[in-house]
């Protein structure tokens, strides 16, 4: 009897399709099956084995299947061997794997503990570990990797394998704006232009006439009580002006107060000019349209009542006077400044920012929660995708084409100091005072109110400020050879009335305004921004506290900036501590906070370069001899001069008080700007030439970044100490 082979039986039979049953091979058939299979009568059957006689059941093809199965007659092929061929299952198999598998029930192994006495470890113990070096690396990789493509599709040397000995290289796909916010005035440039475009850092908002009424109010309380104070300072200045005045023998003419005040006294009725003849006409700004916001120079000339003018920027940081109510206003208001600049003065609207870098200068002398602001404005609400920071210190000196010099930077209501060896900021030099131009502008108001100024100036009013503070560039000097009796006009535009013509005398007051630079006694009582700032300070931006212990602030600190409020009493001096024994830094409350007023510009100098020299002793003589002075605020005839001088008579009345400052017998030297370039510029020049660098790819914080370090990527992305 022929073998069964599976391909014979049909499928019908089996109650299986071939492709589940697999492919069988014959077997040796049992001697019952071989004789095969009997009918109920005993009579053999004449259907070959394995087929089953027409007309059979269904359940009996079945039957004859499990028999042949069991049996082994149904006997599977082998698989095939390990790395080849498709396996074919069965049913069985299927069911066999079932019940016992035969796999692991997981994949993890069993890891033995370690000996903690004897182990080591490398996370985060090299630079080249951290997150954001390690995202230099790979876009260096990239860079690299796509030079070399290029060149070799073009058959040129690669770019990444030729040096750039000036170490620039131009931008392809970004452009760079640099910023530079200011307390008076912003300055936004790309990095290729040769100046910037400056606008005014103020907006005028549509306020309810109750408020404005209040603030009035509040503004005419704050102006009493200010006489004796300021008549003591002005005694100071002047005794100060005519010794140095006999120093140089200059003339002295006896009488001239009372010649001036006479003057002035007798001519107060004003000229009216003509408007065909009027050279100094304003547009004011029409607000019938009664949008809810003007910016910059528009918002200087609106004479509506109904609109108030804030400035987001005071002394350095953020404005936090009743002015406004939450720091998403602040943060708004310079948004708005910001953006209106960007579009009308570079054309670059809101929508096209994520195409543009942006280089941030920041003060020397810096505030991180007013920084992360920043970072935070620019690169979430304003969707730059990368921003780097630069102090204003190193920008100077970038701008200027030196690496070691003393900065003095005058601005309108913060004068910063600060010493910059090898293009790095000297971080125990840096002094931060908080009084500039506009204090100037202030005391120069009030000594011509003193002898008669027939103009009525109202304080309040930042139109009537703004011509004092054009009075202040035409007459303000700091030659003493200049002072003499003089005669003086001031233009008073008016909106839909005639210009009127101001005439008046004066005499050393233009000499004893700048004075007050170096005798800020003359400031303290006439600012009243100064006392906003210093009451509210914090009160809508926190501190910004030391992670690991909440009593301590994490702001940078200065040697010289400690060591002149020991001297004014602001701050105790700290004891010397035992061996081995740690010094807490307590904050002070806000009714004592530290900030420096009372010092002189020139003290101020001597004690930077002084607590610049404790780590070098040869550093403060190359200070002493490249002092350089940036800042509209000191931008006066023969300031340098002055500052000089006085810088000498202080450093000798140190030697003569034993107190050694170092480099006693030193020259003392003030570079002038390059190539006549204006100093108010220097910095945002600075920043301009940075953004070429090389190294700046370095220094930028992307979006990505940001968002998952927050403002400890700051720390990793600049050049100075975080």
């Amino acid at each position: 009897m022929d073998d069964i082979d599976s391909d014979d039986i049909p499928s019908s039979t089996l109650g299986a399709t071939p492709s589940e049953l697999g492919d069988y091979e014959p077997a040796d058939l049992p001697d019952d099956l071989k004789r095969g299979t009997e009918t109920p009568t005993g009579t053999p059957s004449a259907t070959p084995t394995g087929t089953p006689a027409p007309g059979a059941s269904k359940k009996s093809s079945k039957a004859a299947v499990n028999s042949l199965t069991k049996s082994g007659a149904l006997k599977q092929k082998p698989g095939p061997k390990p790395g080849g061929g498709k396996v074919k299952s069965t049913a069985a198999t299927t069911a066999k794997n079932a019940v016992n598998p035969g796999i692991k029930q997981t994949t993890f192994s069993m890891v033995t503990p370690i000996n903690q006495k004897n182990y080591y470890t490398e996370y985060l113990k090299r630079d080249d570990q951290i997150y954001v070096y390690r995202q230099v690396q790979e876009e260096t990789k990239r860079a690299k990797a796509g030079s070399v493509v290029a060149s070799n599709i073009k058959g040129t040397p690669s770019a990444a394998a030729t040096p750039d000995p000036d170490g620039t290289e131009p931008k392809e796909d970004h452009q760079t704006i640099v910023i530079h916010p200011g307390s008076r005035n912003l300055r936004v440039g790309f990095g290729g232009d040769p100046y910037p475009k400056t606008v005014k850092s103020v907006i005028a908002r549509k306020q309810g006439v109750k408020a404005v009424a209040k603030k009035e109010e509040q503004e005419d309380v704050e102006m009493a009580d200010e006489n004796d104070p300021i008549t003591t300072a002005i005694k100071t200045v002047k005794k100060d002006l005519k010794e140095r005045m006999k120093f140089y023998k200059c003339r002295i003419q006896p009488g001239s107060s009372d010649l001036t005040t006479n003057y002035n006294t007798k001519n107060t009725q004003p000229e009216e000019i003509p408007e065909h003849n009027d050279p100094s006409k304003v547009d004011w700004t029409d607000t019938s349209d009664k949008k809810e916001y003007y910016v910059g120079e528009a918002a200087l000339r609106v004479k509506d009542p109904n609109y108030t003018l804030r400035w987001p920027i005071i002394h350095g940081c953020f404005n936090e006077t009743p002015a406004y109510l939450s720091p998403q206003e602040v943060l708004s208001d310079l948004a708005i400044i910001l953006v209106e600049a960007l579009e009308t003065e570079l054309g670059v609207k809101f929508s096209d920012y994520k195409h543009y870098n942006v280089i941030l200068l920041i003060p020397d002398l810096y505030d991180k929660t007013y920084v992360s602001s920043l970072v935070d404005l620019l690169l979430h609400k304003m969707d730059f995708p990368r921003v780097a920071l630069l102090q204003e210190g190193m920008g100077a000196t970038f701008g200027a084409g030196i690496s070691t010099s003393c900065v003095i930077d005058v601005g309108a209501q913060k004068t910063s100091i600060c010493c910059v060896e090898d293009g790095m900021v000297v971080p125990d030099s840096r002094v931060n005072l908080k009084y500039g131009g506009d204090d100037v502008t202030n005391a120069f108001l009030k000594l011509l109110q003193n002898i008669a100024f027939p103009y009525k100036v109202d304080p309040n009013d930042t139109n009537d400020m703004l011509l004092v503070e054009e009075l202040k560039t035409q007459y303000a000097t700091a030659d003493e050879a200049s002072i003499g009796v003089s005669t003086g006009q001031l233009i008073h535009p008016r909106q839909n009335k005639l210009t009127q013509k101001y005439t008046f005398k004066f005499y050393d007051e233009g000499m004893l305004a700048p004075l007050g630079l170096f005798y800020p006694e003359l400031f303290e009582p006439l600012n009243t921004l100064y006392k906003e700032f210093f009451k509210d300070r914090h009160r809508l931006f926190p501190r910004n506290m030391d992670v690991y212990e909440s009593n301590k602030e994490d702001n940078p600190v200065s040697g010289a900036q400690t060591a002149l409020l020991i001297k004014q009493g602001l701050i105790e001096a700290p004891e010397e501590p035992a061996e081995g024994e740690a010094v807490e830094k307590e904050i002070v409350d806000d009714e004592e906070q530290p900030y420096l007023f009372l010092t002189g510009l020139d003290h101020a100098v001597i004690q930077s370069i002084k607590s610049a020299a404790v780590s070098d002793p040869t550093r403060p003589g190359k200070m002493y001899e490249n002092i350089i002075i940036i800042g509209g605020g000191a931008q006066l005839a023969g300031f340098e001069t002055l500052l000089v001088d006085r810088l000498g008579i202080w450093r000798s009345m140190a030697r003569n008080d034993g107190e050694d400052d170092g480099v006693s017998d030193e020259a003392i030297a003030v570079m002038p700007p390059p190539r006549d370039m204006d100093p108010q510029i220097l910095t945002w020049k600075g920043g301009a030439v940075f953004s070429r660098l090389k190294v700046v790819e370095e220094m930028y914080i992307t979006q990505k970044e940001w968002d998952l370090l927050g403002p400890r990527s700051i720390h990793y992305r600049t050049m100075f100490a975080y």
